[in-house]
């Protein structure tokens, strides 16, 4: 009887011994069934997302008001900062002139003087001698006046005006335009021992002016560096 109830391979306890392995291999610890939470992981990916869908707004607020700021920074540095950086870029020129009335230049240095006039032929040296000159020579000197800028102003004259060089300047320059008038004579002294700026002096103004270097540098002249060259 027991061979026939489980007859032909039938027999119930290896089933039951299988099913029970089975339910051991996905059983967790002490032989407990591991249970798969997909109804819990579902509902976090819906609160995940709805999290998301929370932030955006306030991101977008964020930006909102970034923008906002941004746009109205910007409209004040146009409106305002924008004209007063111009305004304070724009420097004074030194000798307002213009540079094609020009038809004479005087350099008195301490211990010479050159003097050169502009005719039909073009410039000459009348002093310390009568010669052609070069034409982009004194045209270079033109130009180191007429473009040297007011950097800064001392308003009130010191005394010792050997501290600035200007008590021997290198050079005095006069130009004479084209109307027969002439500019001030303009003072020339040393350069500043930093900054590269150059003092210099109108007349009898009772102040002194910084400008760029170049204006020393560019004045320092010689009869030869005046003189035409093709005829030597």
């Amino acid at each position: 009887m027991a061979r026939r109830a489980g007859g032909a391979g039938l027999d119930p306890q290896p089933q039951r011994a299988r099913l029970a392995g089975g339910a051991d291999q996905r059983a967790g610890p002490a032989g407990l069934l591991s249970l798969r939470a997909d109804r819990p992981a579902a509902a976090h990916r819906d609160w995940h997302h709805g999290l998301v869908a929370a932030e955006v707004p306030v991101s977008f607020r964020k930006i909102l008001a970034l923008l906002v700021l941004v746009a109205a920074l910007g409209t004040y540095l146009y409106v305002y900062e924008l004209p007063q950086a111009q305004k304070e870029g724009k420097k004074d020129k030194l000798v307002p002139l213009d540079k094609d009335a020009v038809t004479g230049i005087s350099l008195v240095f301490p211990d010479r003087q050159i003097d050169l006039r502009k005719d039909d032929q073009g410039w000459q040296l009348v002093k310390p001698l009568t010669a052609p000159a070069d034409d982009a020579a004194v045209k270079g000197l033109v130009n180191t006046i007429a473009d040297a800028e007011v950097q800064k102003t001392i308003d009130e004259v010191p005394h010792d005006l050997a501290s600035f060089g200007l008590d021997k300047p290198e050079p005095t320059v006069t130009l004479t335009l084209k109307d027969g008038s002439q500019t001030p004579p303009l003072a020339v002294g040393k350069n500043t021992t930093i900054g590269g700026k150059t003092y210099a002096r109108k007349d009898d103004e009772p102040k002194i002016y910084l400008t760029g270097s170049t204006l020393h540098f560019g004045l320092a002249k010689q009869v030869k560096d005046l003189r035409d060259k093709q005829l030597l």
